[in-house]
């Protein structure tokens, strides 16, 4: 029904052709080996109001099983340094060398023993420089939102009570003059993050992926999988599953939840119906759905 309601087909002979690619789906991930996984953060691992602190125990102790199991674990984030020091907070220093930190939405990525990173230099590169004069002079932007500006990514936050997407509008009013530079713009429960070309969470899956035992796959989750959530490139991969919003896709991005759970209330789901015997995991969806 998710799949359905996203691809603007609700009519009931729409119906099976989706089903039977949610079939297809279904068995095709309980098939694969998992060697390592990448996960949004903020409305994934965490729930909005929960952004600052460690991770919630249920969560984190999944997280730490799976990664005393052998699978290496990808955490892909628009935030810098708050996510480092939660997750430093919430799993034991001897695993820190198997998490894989993508910070700024894949700006920079770095190991989690890395208490350098992420780089806090604000000198912008080209061509982000010329968004960030754009935004910087433009009313509406100025007086909406408020601008915190990284080497490879500017956020921008709404102010009051105004909502991301309408404030999506306003960035991308702003930098329609500068649209042929390839500059994208993505959009959290929180911010919109402006990026420059060749910056986005999937260089979090290539780092992974060059960790995970070989014959194995990267299995990515996350909230925003449809346009412009700031998920939408992480939950093209094969395969993945949203813990919220679906892709238009119907090879993946499928959310396998009960109705009404999302968040971290689903990635816990996850995470518990993935088993793993000698550092290569599994999912069985039937787990997932006999959990209460």
């Amino acid at each position: 029904s998710r799949k359905l309601e996203r691809l603007g087909r609700l009519q009931t002979n729409s119906s099976p052709e989706v089903a039977g690619a949610f079939k297809q789906f279904v068995e095709s991930l309980a098939s694969v080996k998992l060697g390592g996984l990448v996960l949004d953060y903020d409305g994934t691992l965490c729930g909005r109001d929960e952004r600052f602190g460690a991770l919630r125990d249920d969560v984190a102790a999944e997280c730490i099983r799976l990664l005393e199991a052998g699978v290496v674990v990808g955490i892909a984030t628009g935030r810098g340094r708050s996510v480092r020091e939660s997750l430093q907070h919430s799993f034991p220093p001897e695993l820190w060398e198997r998490v894989t930190v993508g910070y700024y939405n894949g700006g920079e990525i770095a190991s989690l023993t890395r208490n350098e990173a992420p780089c806090r230099l604000a000198t912008v590169e080209p061509p982000l420089d010329l968004a960030l004069d754009l935004l910087a002079r433009d009313s509406l932007v100025f007086e909406s939102a408020s601008l915190t500006v990284r080497r490879r990514q500017i956020t921008v936050e709404p102010r009051r009570n105004l909502c991301t997407a309408a404030l999506m509008s306003s960035v991308m009013t702003a930098l329609g003059p500068i649209e042929h530079l390839g500059i994208r713009v993505l959009v959290s429960s929180h911010s919109v993050d402006v990026l420059p070309p060749g910056v986005g969470k999937l260089a979090v899956v290539d780092e992974v992926q060059q960790q995970v035992k070989k014959g194995t796959q990267t299995l990515c989750i996350g909230d925003r999988g449809s346009w412009p959530g700031n998920d939408v490139a992480l939950l093209s991969h094969w395969p993945s599953l949203s813990v919220d919003e679906v892709s238009g896709s119907l090879a993946t991005c499928w959310n396998l939840a009960p109705s009404g759970v999302t968040g971290p209330d689903a990635a816990l789901r996850y995470l518990r119906a993935i088993s793993v015997v000698d550092c290569i995991g599994s999912l069985d969806a039937q787990d997932l759905w006999r959990r209460p």
